[in-house]
């Protein structure tokens, strides 16, 4: 038969006092170590975070940039054609890259519409550029109403008041579209300055201006261009890549006409005639603040700028090379 054993009453007794501090203690250390280790993984996350937005918004901004600077001043053949405008309140094509200091604003894109110091963040560069959009679609001849294109069905890019630019290796006209036939690949305009032939290529015009934008605490790069609503067109904006606080951009003069010798300038002593490279310069502020301990210091633009915040500022820089030469032709 199973006897039961009872423990005695001193053997039944609970923790100490000493022991439930000891535990408290042990225990509170550890929730400690642990919500360190949380914080400090936290702040990590958001750190790297920031850093790779900054730089893949940096990245897709020089790339655009870029893209644009490498068409400036594209005709579809020589670059050197004479323009004719047959809309009176187009502004020029030519210089089709032209830079502005901030102190150096209004500049007209599109009749009487200027980008004013007040659009941008001071001390900003801008930059407009003017080109031949791509496609370009070839053609089978003209005459004084009609054009005659090689591409049927050419879609929505060629339609009524719409701004297009038709050139060869000798001339170039800038007109708006009075109608257009897309099935039967015709273009009706109100007259150009001669009749093209098959060595012709037509295309949208494309004029766009590129500037920092501050409004609200926000950094921005925009792009302004040239839209069509309705049969109007009008000047329109839209946002680049965020965090981008400032912009400088130099000129590169080839002085020898060989590449051999290249001097970098700004804006206000460029000549137009010589420009064979650009050089843009993009500081990038984090979107989250307390990111950095203490203010910082970093280098930008050939100076030295000590932070007056705790947000993180990182610079990037890239140097294009123009295709077109003869930019102010």
């Amino acid at each position: 038969m199973m006897s039961l054993h009872r423990a005695s009453p001193r053997q039944q007794r609970g923790l100490s006092l000493i022991e439930l501090m000891l535990a408290a203690s042990l225990g509170l250390v550890l929730m400690l170590g642990i919500g360190s280790l949380f914080s400090s993984g936290k702040q990590s996350f958001r750190l790297q975070d920031n850093l790779s937005r900054m730089q893949d918004n940096a990245r897709f901004a020089l790339d655009t940039l870029a893209h644009y600077i490498r068409q400036a001043g594209d005709l579809g053949c020589n670059h050197q054609a004479t323009i004719n405008r047959q809309v009176a309140s187009i502004g020029d094509f030519h210089p089709s890259l032209r830079g502005y200091e901030h102190s150096n604003l209004p500049t007209t894109i599109y009749g009487n519409n200027e980008l004013r110091p007040g659009d941008i963040a001071p001390q900003t560069d801008s930059l407009t550029i003017s080109r031949m959009n791509s496609p370009q679609l070839p053609i089978i001849d003209s005459d004084g109403q009609y054009i005659r294109t090689q591409a049927h069905g050419f879609g929505d890019d060629i339609r009524r008041g719409r701004l297009l630019m038709i050139s060869d290796c000798e001339q170039a006209d800038i007109f708006a579209v009075s109608d257009a036939d897309a099935a039967l690949g015709l273009i009706e305009h109100a007259g150009l300055s001669k009749a093209y032939n098959d060595q012709a290529r037509i295309a949208q015009l494309d004029y766009s201006t590129f500037y920092i934008r501050h409004t609200h605490g926000h950094y921005a790069l925009m792009r302004r261009y040239l839209s069509i609503h309705g049969n109007q067109w009008q000047v329109r904006s839209e946002t680049i890549a965020e965090g981008i606080q400032d912009m400088q951009i130099l000129y590169g003069e080839d002085l020898d006409g060989n590449g051999e010798r290249i001097r970098y300038v700004d804006a206000n002593q460029a000549n137009p005639a010589r420009i064979s490279a650009v050089r843009i310069h993009l500081l990038l502020r984090s979107s989250e603040a307390g990111l950095s301990a203490q203010p910082h210091s970093f280098w930008f633009n050939g100076e030295l700028h000590v932070a007056s915040d705790r947000y993180l500022y990182r610079t990037y820089s890239k140097t294009i090379h123009l295709r077109n030469r003869g930019l102010s032709s």
